[in-house]
């Protein structure tokens, strides 16, 4: 049963895929030694002979040097020396290696000039390539060498596999190009998308409802004392909620509400009262609410929505803790103020917002009195840190 499953598989394996993978190979060819007419050292001509095959790689898959000289003998063997021309030899190398394409690099020195021919055989026909060197060293030579092979396989409409190589290329360069182009087409097409998606949006909206995070901040100024219980700041935490009405193009209404919760106490001396203690304070409670309603005025960047703007709000904030010798402490302040708020909105394609907002009452500092604390606290208006997310409807 096993046998039966796997003679197809193995029928392909052994003998079409290794067909298909040959098929595609470059044809061979073989790599005559450097030749030379004048003086030429070994060594120059084994460089030079090193940069040819290297140059020819590109093009050709190379005849090893070991069945390059097996061949040469046996040709020697058959021909008769005076027989046995330089072209005869090649050709013969040729027929009983099986390989139609055969390369010799000639060297012929006069002085200080150099002039080099590189033939190419075929079983069909024979092309050469020339140039001549004046004064050049073995490193300019091989610079030469490698113009001279391109020379030579130029005109390749004869040698589909060159053209083949060329097209590749071709292919190769034009496929990125239409792949880069089809990126940018693709990011243009995307960009356009957000520009007429978010257009629409802001012509079309009319209602945000928002709902997160917020901190709010009363400060103290310090007034010169190093009293120990002299408070700094009052800090609180808890959440926001907000709505927004777009009256007309970039002009919008809104109206907010923070529902804070005391979460320190902060002081201006505090490390050096406290050097064993987190705090001064053991105990705190108090809360901080405000009522808000603005009005903003808007710039679009596509998904980002930055305004500022200003209104009126009113507070309600009290704060009672208890230091670590159960002394008691209250505070409590209201007011009506002008505010000024400055934010963004960065918007998705999906009707969410997620929005950051700085909000500051305006106005000058006051004298407020903490219960229990000999300090009359200079007190400034409370300030607000929202972060929220919101859903636009029509």
């Amino acid at each position: 049963m096993y046998l039966k499953t796997f003679s197809p598989l193995t029928f392909l394996f052994l003998f079409l895929i290794p067909a298909l993978v040959f098929g595609q190979e470059r044809p061979e060819t073989i790599i005559i030694p450097v030749s030379s007419l004048g003086e030429v050292n070994e060594t120059r001509k084994q460089i030079l002979q090193n940069t040819l095959e290297e140059q020819l790689k590109r093009y050709f898959k190379l005849v090893s040097q070991e069945r390059f000289l097996k061949a040469q003998e046996s040709a020697f063997e058959e021909l008769d020396y005076e027989d046995c021309t330089e072209e005869q030899c090649i050709m013969l190398i040729q027929e009983m290696l099986q390989v139609e394409n055969a390369f010799n690099l000639q060297l012929i020195v006069e002085g200080q000039d150099t002039q080099l021919s590189l033939n190419w055989r075929t079983l069909d026909e024979k092309r050469k390539a020339t140039d001549i060197c004046r004064g050049c060293d073995t490193f300019e030579l091989n610079n030469r060498i490698e113009l001279l092979v391109e020379k030579i396989i130029k005109d390749s409409s004869a040698y589909p596999f060159v053209e083949n190589e060329k097209q590749n290329e071709l292919k190769e360069v034009r496929s990125k190009k239409e792949i880069k182009s089809a990126e940018k087409t693709d990011e243009d097409q995307e960009n356009a998308l957000k520009e007429n998606y978010f257009k629409k949006f802001y012509d079309e909206r009319k209602h945000l409802g928002l709902i997160g995070f917020s901190s709010g901040t009363i400060n103290f100024e310090r007034t010169g004392t190093n009293d120990s219980t002299h408070v700094k700041s009052l800090n609180y935490t808890g959440f926001n909620l907000g709505y927004r009405f777009y009256i007309r193009g970039k002009i919008s209404l809104s109206f907010s509400y923070d529902g804070l919760s005391l979460g320190s106490v902060d002081y201006y001396d505090e490390d050096e009262a406290n050097e064993d203690d987190e705090s001064i304070q053991i105990r705190t409670s108090g809360s901080l609410h405000k009522f808000g309603l603005g009005t903003e005025y808007h710039w679009y960047f596509t998904r980002w929505d930055l305004y500022a703007g200003g209104g009126i709000a009113s507070y309600f904030a009290s704060a009672d803790y208890q230091d670590k010798d159960l002394k008691e402490y209250q505070f409590s302040d209201n007011d009506t103020k002008l505010i000024f708020l400055i934010g963004f909105d960065y918007n998705f394609m999906n009707n969410m917002s997620m929005n950051l907002e700085y909000q500051s009452l305006l106005g000058s500092t006051k004298s407020k009195e903490i219960t229990n604390s000999e300090i009359i606290h200079q007190q400034e208006l409370p300030r607000f840190v929202t972060f929220r997310f919101g859903y636009n409807f029509n």
